[in-house]
């Protein structure tokens, strides 16, 4: 009975210790498990808080572009907006504050997104987004829906002109082509040399057997590189109306020269439609502006004296042939066509023969077709905007990077530079900021405004390994008239 006895207890004994095992290893289980549950949910928040920031402060973005400030508060150069009970899931509510400095040049967006947890403790996240102008031509060669290189010997790069002159032993490898279309032929190079960059809106560029896509850090060998083609591709082509036109002249001179060279301010000019005449040359010695109400063909000249700037508004077709433009300022912002019409594929925007032309075209509606002729070389120096845009044959595109900062139209804006704001130091306040701007009372949020613009690179001191693109063809020189 005793030995019995002391059986039972001991298996009784073992049994506690057992359970009791078991039980710890379940609550360290269940601590840890919990654990784990509150830091996925504070992950989860931290994202939900980020995605809410960035929102915010793209909201702004939309605001600054739209130029619509419903529900926002002016304190000097500062807009403010408060939006709470945002939704963040698991129950929990948040708010994001957004403060737009404005000043005369850039704009910057600063947002924070808070969220208060149930055990008291607030959750933030603070961003900063600097925005600079965006100009239609941030990119050499633009469609809407696409782009394709016909035939043989199409070379495309770029240069500065604010650094000189287009020169082969100096030109720079941003000669960039893209297509917001996420079509699968979107973007066709053939074979085409892109000495830049390639970007659709879904689909890799098609690419033939001797097409190039290549810049000076492209490994030897390689003909297609991948860090210089882009999917992601987006571009926004608002249509542009012609200036006013009223006291306008309304028909050229007899002599087919216009502007002066001490002018101010434009000579405005106002036609049903232009033809110069394959014996012709149209000199502009000074600024002017054409407003064209009808169609465009040049088969003779044109010819920019240094100092002469053009505006030409066009709403028809627009040919640009035989000798084509002499820009002898060297500018492509000084010679600006724009297609007015807002019918797509309704107009033709023609560049052909083997004359040269230096100017931004902006044809986001029209059917842009460059062609070499009579077996020599088509340049264009600038950058084109279009629905589609044809290169057949023989031509050089030399995409001019000052364009980039070239605004046309309304003022809009494009992200410049973004990044969390993460360090202690760093954190703005944002309650205090918000409540002066309600109160009236001018913010100030000084070394935060403190910002650097970068300026454009060297050219680059060396050229990689690849076929020289066929020598630029001289201006022509002026035909009598």
């Amino acid at each position: 009975m005793v030995n019995r006895h002391r059986k039972k207890g001991s298996v009784l004994l073992i049994a506690t210790l057992f359970s009791a095992f078991v039980a710890a290893l379940v609550a360290i289980f269940l601590k840890l498990a919990l654990g784990e549950l509150k830091l996925a949910d504070s992950s989860y928040m931290h994202n939900a808080l980020l995605n809410l920031c960035e929102g915010g402060a793209e909201q702004a973005a939309w605001c600054l572009n739209a130029d619509d400030w419903s529900g926002w508060t002016k304190s000097g150069e500062y807009t403010v907006r408060r939006e709470t009970e945002i939704g963040l899931g698991n129950g929990k509510q948040g708010q994001v504050t957004m403060i737009v400095f404005l000043p005369d040049t850039f704009p910057i967006i600063f947002a924070e997104a808070r969220v208060n947890l149930p055990n008291g403790r607030t959750l933030q996240k603070q961003v900063r987004m600097e925005l600079l102008f965006r100009s239609p031509f941030a990119n050499g060669m633009t469609a809407k829906d696409g782009i394709r290189f016909v035939g043989g010997n199409a070379y495309v790069d770029s240069f500065h002109s604010a650094l000189g002159p287009y020169y082969s032993a100096t030109r720079r490898d941003n000669g960039s082509v893209g297509s917001v279309s996420v079509g699968t032929d979107s973007v066709d190079i053939g074979n085409a040399e892109i000495f830049g960059f390639a970007a659709t809106g879904g689909a890799d560029p098609a690419v033939g057997s001797q097409g190039r896509i290549v810049g000076f850090d492209t490994p030897p060998g390689v003909k297609i590189d991948s860090n210089r083609v882009s999917t992601d591709f987006y571009a926004e082509f608002p249509n542009v109306d012609a200036p006013s036109t009223l006291g306008a002249t309304t028909s050229l001179p007899g002599t087919l020269e216009i502007g002066s060279p001490l002018a101010t301010s434009p000579t405005v000019y106002s036609l049903s439609g232009m033809i110069i005449k394959n014996t012709k040359n149209l000199v502009i010695k000074g600024p002017v502006v054409i407003v064209v109400d009808g169609d465009i063909d040049v088969k003779g000249q044109i010819t920019l004296e240094p100092g002469a700037t053009v505006e030409m508004y066009v709403s028809g077709d627009l040919t640009i042939g035989g000798k084509g433009v002499v820009n002898e300022t060297n500018v492509a912002q000084n010679f600006l066509i724009v297609n007015t019409n807002t019918t797509e594929g309704a107009t033709e925007v023609k560049l052909h023969g083997q004359g040269a032309l230096t100017a931004a075209v902006y044809a986001p509606n029209s059917i842009v077709d460059f062609k070499g002729g009579g077996g020599g070389v088509g340049t264009m120096y600038g950058a084109v905007v279009g629905q589609n845009v044809f290169m057949n044959g023989n031509y050089n595109f030399h995409y001019d990077e000052a364009l980039a900062d070239f605004l046309l139209g309304k003022r809009t804006f494009r992200l410049a530079d973004w990044r969390e704001i993460w360090k202690a130091e760093e954190r703005i306040d944002f309650d205090g900021l918000y409540e002066s701007a309600l109160a009236g009372s001018e913010i100030d949020m000084g070394e935060w405004i403190a910002r650097v613009v970068p300026i454009p690179p060297s050219p680059p001191a060396f050229i990689p390994d690849h076929e020289e693109p066929p020598p630029e063809p001289g201006p022509p020189p002026p035909p009598d008239i």
